[in-house]
């Protein structure tokens, strides 16, 4: 977050919600599926009890060029946000 705030010029917060909490949140929104909420939750909580991710240079093979960080791609968007 600090990242996006900095090139923004403006401070952001991360506040991260229980299991609980984002399951009563979801459904709140008419475009999320409510069918949909729990398969989601589960993906997350298997994302984060699983190992990181490999770190591969697809990127490069594809485009013939690195792959940018997250700071080089959000100057790159700023405007976006």
């Amino acid at each position: 977050m600090e990242i996006l705030g900095d090139a923004l010029g403006r401070p952001l917060r991360w506040q991260e919600l229980s299991r609980e909490e984002e399951r009563q949140r979801l459904p709140a929104d008419d475009s999320f599926p409510d069918s949909f909420v729990d398969a989601l939750l589960d993906g997350y909580a298997q994302m984060l009890d699983g190992p990181p991710p490999v770190l591969t240079n697809t990127v490069e093979e594809v485009t013939g060029r690195p792959a940018r960080s997250f700071a080089e791609w959000e100057k790159d968007h700023v405007g976006d946000f």
